[in-house]
């Protein structure tokens, strides 16, 4: 029996968020300044409704990629590769990853709302394929914005799975998540699973 298991990352496998744990990562004790006061006047538009979280979180995104060259920043995210992003994994989760790998017939994906050049070499080593947010390259250089127009997340995330797969290709399919967020995802399952792993 030919099974997919799609995996939530954010939340779902690690015990905090990739994206802003990143920013703390490039920002250090300038985190908060630069996270939350000096773009005060988006989480005040956000907290009204008047501008759409993905709006704030290109915004901030947009501002870190100024900080950085595109070697700069490639450097920054490998170290928190090798340094920060293996201590946020959960080890139950890491340790269902390492089951369903044994088996032949299954393969997995991650679908996640964070970057791709967070996440591109860790799901390569688990042996999992990468559905996520693309930084767009200009000119040799990460622009902020995404090469997808909408953030990987809620029907996003369905409509990410079907551009690469054929869902009728398997017998099974496996879905975890853990917010609001991954309900799409969750419903295209034969067997869904909400904020499961708990280490």
């Amino acid at each position: 029996m030919k099974t997919l298991v799609l995996f939530d990352f954010d939340g779902t496998l690690t015990k905090k968020d990739s994206l802003s744990e990143f920013f703390k990562f490039c920002y250090g004790p300038n985190f908060n300044r630069y996270y939350y006061l000096k773009p005060l006047i988006w989480v005040i538009l956000l907290k009204f409704k008047l501008i759409s979280y993905q709006k704030v979180k290109n915004l901030r995104i947009k501002h870190l990629t100024k900080k950085y060259s595109r070697s700069a920043l490639e450097k920054m995210t490998l170290k928190f590769r090798e340094s920060i992003l293996p201590l946020l994994i959960k080890k139950s989760a890491l340790g269902k990853i390492k089951m369903y790998k044994e088996s032949p017939t299954t393969e997995m994906i991650i679908v996640s709302a964070s970057l791709n050049v967070l996440l591109c070499d860790w799901a390569r080593e688990m042996g999992m394929k990468l559905i996520t947010n693309e930084l767009e390259i200009k000119n040799n250089q990460y622009t902020g914005a995404f090469v997808h127009e909408n953030d990987c997340n809620f029907i996003e995330k369905v409509k990410r799975i079907n551009e690469i797969i054929n869902l009728e290709d398997y017998q099974h399919i496996v879905a975890y998540g853990d917010t609001d967020g991954d309900t799409a995802m969750l419903q295209i399952a034969d067997e869904s699973h909400f904020d499961l792993f708990k280490d």
